[in-house]
């Protein structure tokens, strides 16, 4: 009776303990986070002065890149571009990783495209990260224009652990002189588009066994500098991050948010701010996008888990002696 009593205990807690990695394996394969960041400028000018009394010391420079790296378990993939050129046009090519043929990102009709999968990523189950860019025209005199758009999205993650992350830069640098004969009042306009998204799924946000982060993030911001005086004047027009975390371990009664968006169509005015006659200035354009989200198994849970299971078992095993 007693090696009948330990034959049922050890098949109970082979049960139980199977059960655990069952229950942990399916929780590890039900996922769902992304974030994404699109910021578009159009319109940039300086006005309240002619163009013809701006001279350019350097002519500035442009620099924009795209990167996108995924991490799915052991499985390490990334791809990257890069493009400079003085005051012409920056078209970082598309950079994409994962899950990108399903979504187009591998056609040519994709690049300079500017749209989010976000909803698509989610609803498809799908790992992939991307960003893409492309500036063009004088930010001096109205013409300049462009996009910096990152997106990650990790979904139907297998046991282990994953994070996605897709990054876009761009800034533009001139030096000018303003010749004109007294010093004059001026501002800056423009005009953007922001969309962005930080999403987890219920799932995932409620999932003791899971801990996941998203985040967004998106800046643009203009500087300038008198050479002479070394005053700095500076507008953070944009500067938005959103993110979310979940629970994790046995504190789902306050998970983070599950789901954030921004979504702006704004204009711009610096207001006045005055460029001194025969003074020569620095003007710095900054433009960043980038998310970063990750979702990793929560080890501790997983390992209380478990032992609450073989604690089952003990309790099972007194009750039957």
């Amino acid at each position: 009776m007693e090696s009948e009593r330990k034959m049922n205990l050890t098949n109970l807690t082979k049960g139980l303990i199977a059960a655990s990695a069952l229950t942990v394996a399916s929780f590890s394969a039900n996922a769902g986070v992304i974030a994404s960041s699109y910021l578009e400028v159009n319109n940039f000018s300086l006005n309240g002065v002619s163009s013809a009394d701006l001279l350019f010391l350097a002519p500035g420079s442009r620099e924009g890149n795209t990167s996108a790296q995924i991490n799915v378990g052991t499985n390490l993939t990334a791809g990257d571009a890069d493009s400079s050129s003085a005051l012409g046009d920056v078209d970082a090519l598309l950079a994409c990783v994962g899950d990108c043929s399903v979504i187009g990102l591998d056609t040519p009709a994709a690049e300079n495209a500017g749209t989010l999968h976000w909803s698509t990523g989610l609803a498809d189950d799908l790992n992939y990260s991307y960003s893409d860019q492309t500036v063009a025209g004088n930010a001096l005199d109205g013409t300049s224009t462009g996009f910096t758009l990152a997106e990650s999205s990790l979904s139907s993650v297998p046991q282990g652990n994953a994070s996605s992350n897709g990054n876009i830069f761009n800034e533009f640098e001139a030096i000018f002189k303003f010749n004109g004969g007294t010093d004059t009042n001026v501002n800056f306009t423009l005009d953007y588009v922001l969309d962005m998204a930080s999403v987890m799924t219920a799932d995932i946000a409620f999932n003791d066994l899971v801990t996941a982060t998203t985040t967004a993030f998106a800046n643009f911001t203009v500087s300038l500098t008198n050479i002479g005086t070394g005053v700095k004047q500076q507008w953070s027009i944009v500067d938005e991050t959103i993110s979310g975390r979940d629970g994790a371990m046995f504190n789902t009664i306050f998970p983070g948010s599950n789901s954030k968006e921004v979504n702006e169509d704004e204009s711009f005015n610096s207001g006045d701010f005055l460029l001194e006659a025969q003074n020569a200035y620095t003007l710095n354009i900054s433009q960043t996008t980038s998310t970063n989200i990750s979702l990793v198994p929560e080890p501790t849970s997983i390992a209380i888990f478990g032992l609450g299971l073989i604690g089952l078992a003990g309790a099972a095993r007194r009750r039957n002696s």
